[in-house]
């Protein structure tokens, strides 16, 4: 087959995004597996399938690349939350809106989810203040909620941590088998039990 100039010109691209992919996905699977400190340069290559070197055509170090994954991720992660946050109800129809999302991120990219349950830990040095987090999104639910008698008095910023850190340490013990129960019953459990904690 011949190729146009415009395709055989943008060959190179696509091979180089396929690979960049390839490499991001090995890494991800790396880092939950090992944590960043722990896995190498070495064995992403490996499970990658590439040589250890063209890890550097892509990003200039490990930690690059595991920063890169975390804030898209994250992010994504993010605008997903923000779209469930506009879901129509009061604040708690709007609370358990993100606890669904939470949980089908779990079922749907489990490694996604560890990683950015586990890496904000590693990367919270280099995290700026300014970036959007799940807390963000959530603090903005409880301030609306306070507003309207729904949400108790008090840090919405404070009360959005509480309940994130209690997502993630429910989920955490799901994921590790600590955690008995279909996950549709904890999620309810767990959105009732969230819902005492902020209620006006």
């Amino acid at each position: 087959m011949i190729l146009d100039a415009k395709t055989a010109e943008n060959a190179p691209v696509r091979r180089g995004a396929a690979a960049r992919l390839r490499l991001e996905k090995a890494a991800l699977r790396c880092f939950v597996r090992r944590g960043i400190d722990a896995a190498t340069t070495k064995e992403i290559a490996k499970a990658a399938r590439m040589a250890e070197g063209n890890l550097y055509r892509h990003f200039s170090s490990k930690e690059d690349l595991a920063w890169a994954l975390y804030k898209d991720r994250l992010a994504s992660f993010v605008a997903l939350l923000e779209e469930d946050a506009r879901c129509d109800g009061g604040a708690r129809a709007r609370l358990e809106a993100l606890l669904g999302r939470f949980r089908r991120l779990l079922e749907e990219d489990p490694d996604t989810y560890a990683y950015i349950v586990l890496a904000q830990h590693s990367l919270l040095n280099r995290t700026p203040k300014g970036m959007h987090t799940p807390t963000d999104v959530v603090a903005g639910i409880l301030a609306e909620g306070q507003k309207k008698g729904e949400v108790r008095a008090g840090s919405a910023d404070l009360l959005a941590t509480l309940l994130v850190g209690m997502v993630i340490r429910v989920t955490l013990l799901k994921m590790s088998g600590h955690l008995e129960g279909g996950a549709a019953a904890l999620e309810r459990e767990l959105a009732g039990a969230c819902w005492r904690v902020v209620a006006g």
